[in-house]
């Protein structure tokens, strides 16, 4: 079920990563502010209600976050309502292991990953982005499936 939208704080807006938090909200995408370089949000569960990380679709609440923090990353939070996931591979620079390495060697046992959209962080790792499967659990497993 669709929650009516409010309307958007400034659509006309110069502020790209304003914009494209907007974009993202209006695909039906929680999305929350990040800080610069880290993996970090702006915003946190205790001063949002409860939202993980600050999470919103709201356009009200996101013209105010990217007014208050113009320079801020655009996150996108992950799971079951965003409809999708992120499998990460680190980097020796980022997280002192070998990622890369690691995923090669599960694909050389298995068979290879499906193209898909990849982004790199502020780390340097890569992600991989995957439509969450419909009736799945998925948990984070930070090093359970490769280092």
């Amino acid at each position: 079920m669709t929650r009516p939208r409010r309307s958007s704080p400034d659509p006309d807006s110069t502020n790209p990563r304003l914009k494209a938090a907007l974009h993202y909200a209006s695909q039906g995408l929680q999305v929350f502010p990040g800080r610069p370089g880290l993996k970090e949000s702006h915003k946190s569960a205790r001063f949002s209600n409860g939202r993980p990380w600050g999470k919103t679709d709201d356009p009200v609440e996101i013209g105010r976050d990217w007014m208050r923090w113009p320079d801020a990353n655009v996150c996108i939070a992950c799971g079951p309502e965003s409809n999708f996931f992120v499998l990460e591979v680190d980097t020796p620079q980022g997280h002192d292991v070998d990622g890369f390495a690691s995923l090669k060697a599960l694909e050389d046992a298995h068979e290879p990953l499906p193209e898909t959209r990849q982004a790199i962080s502020p780390s340097g790792s890569l992600h991989y982005y995957f439509r969450w499967p419909i009736g799945a659990t998925i948990r984070n497993s930070s090093s359970e499936i490769g280092p």
